[in-house]
């Protein structure tokens, strides 16, 4: 299972009739021979942002993880407590990967290897007539130019940073004639179409 940083994420565990009435855990593989609880259906049901409910009638507890952060990443276990001295747990695992939430950006490239910040997810949304929407549940995100004028035809890119580091995605060329846009402007309403950041 995948998630972004700052996600929520929901996990349901099913299990067998005879354990209807057993304990049910969530916990976090820290060694090889050892899983730390985070929580038990039968002591308080959410510690922090974790919280889990079972529901005996369905034969399924959920747990929830909210504000996934990149040290959730790891192993964890569904597991139903089973007691007796020498008993092991009847369990199954699922490994969760965090994805880090990266700045997205639209600019317009001018001379000498410039290129100009229009508008970025991590300011202001919209800028004049520019304005940039993300979609991360999709990895996908748009950047729109609205009045298109003939002092906006030229060369724009779309990209991501991520640790100081600017990647260009996508660059799309603008031709304005008149009152006329041509093709190319199309292209970057749908800038984010490969986009998978």
């Amino acid at each position: 299972m995948s998630a972004l940083r700052g996600e929520s994420v929901t996990i349901q565990c099913r299990y067998d009739q005879r354990y209807k009435h057993s304990v049910k855990y969530w916990c976090k593989w820290e060694t090889w021979s050892s899983c730390s609880t985070m929580v038990r259906s039968g002591s308080p049901q959410r510690k922090g942002d974790v919280s889990i409910a079972d529901d005996p009638d369905q034969l399924v507890f959920t747990v929830t993880m909210r504000n996934v952060q990149e040290k959730d990443a790891g192993t964890y276990w569904c597991g139903v407590d089973i007691g007796g001295t020498g008993t092991m747990d009847d369990s199954a695992y699922i490994y969760l990967t965090i994805y880090k939430y990266h700045v997205k950006f639209g600019c317009k490239w001018y001379h000498r290897e410039s290129c100009s910040t229009m508008v970025s997810s991590d300011s202001a949304q919209t800028e004049g007539d520019v304005s940039i929407t993300d979609y991360p549940n999709q990895l996908v995100f748009t950047v729109t130019i609205m009045n298109v004028q003939e002092k906006d035809a030229g060369w724009y890119w779309c990209g991501v940073e991520t640790d100081g580091t600017r990647i260009y995605l996508k660059s799309v060329h603008i031709s304005v004639t008149g009152k006329t846009v041509l093709q190319d402007f199309h292209d970057l309403i749908a800038c984010s179409e490969t986009v998978r950041y």
